[in-house]
C-alpha cells in the first residue's frame, strides 16, 4: 500500500529530489507519482514520459523531446524546469483544454497532438491512448483555453 503524502508536499516544487523517483502517494482519495520536470509544468497539464531510461516528464508533447503517448499524470501544482513534484496519477482532476477543443461528459480522452500539456477528445484512431475520462464538458472557448474535470485511468 502506498504512503499518504502530506498537503503541502503534493505542491512541491523541490530544487533536489526529496524523496525517491516514481514513488506513489496518497492524498485525499487520488494518488500521485513524484517525478523530475524537464519543461516548466504549469498545473493541471498532462505531463508524458521524457525517455524510457530516466524518471522524468515533459509537457512538451508536440516537439521532440518526450516518448510520444506515453502520459505520466497531470502536474498538481506548478513545478520548474528540472525541479521535482507530484504528477497526478489516479483520481479526479482539472486537465487544460486548449482552445477549439470539443470535449463532452463521458468523452475518453488522449493527449493533445498539438498543444504542449493539452487534451483532446479521444477519436476511433486514438482511443487506446486515452488516460482519462472527462466527468463534464469543457470550459474552452474557439479563442481560449479551458479545463476539463477527468477521471484519471491510473496511468
Amino acid at each position: 500500500m502506498a504512503k499518504t503524502v502530506p498537503a503541502s508536499k503534493v505542491s512541491a516544487n523541490d530544487s533536489s529530489a526529496k524523496g525517491r523517483l516514481a514513488q506513489i502517494r496518497i492524498y485525499e482519495n487520488a494518488e500521485y507519482r513524484y517525478y523530475r520536470v524537464k519543461d516548466l509544468a504549469v498545473a493541471s497539464t498532462q505531463v508524458v514520459e521524457y525517455s524510457t531510461t530516466t524518471d522524468a516528464v515533459t509537457k512538451d508533447r508536440a516537439g521532440a523531446t518526450s516518448i510520444g503517448r506515453t502520459v505520466a499524470g497531470v502536474a498538481a501544482a506548478t513545478v520548474s524546469v528540472g525541479n521535482y513534484g507530484w504528477m497526478q496519477v489516479s483520481g479526479s482532476v482539472s486537465a487544460l483544454t486548449p482552445a477549439a477543443v470539443a470535449i463532452a461528459a463521458g468523452d475518453l480522452v488522449v493527449p493533445h497532438a498539438t498543444s504542449d500539456g493539452g487534451i483532446n477528445k479521444a477519436t476511433t484512431a486514438t482511443f487506446r491512448h486515452a488516460f482519462a475520462v472527462a466527468l463534464s464538458a469543457d470550459t474552452a472557448t474557439t479563442t481560449g483555453a479551458g479545463i476539463t474535470k477527468v477521471a484519471l485511468i491510473r496511468v
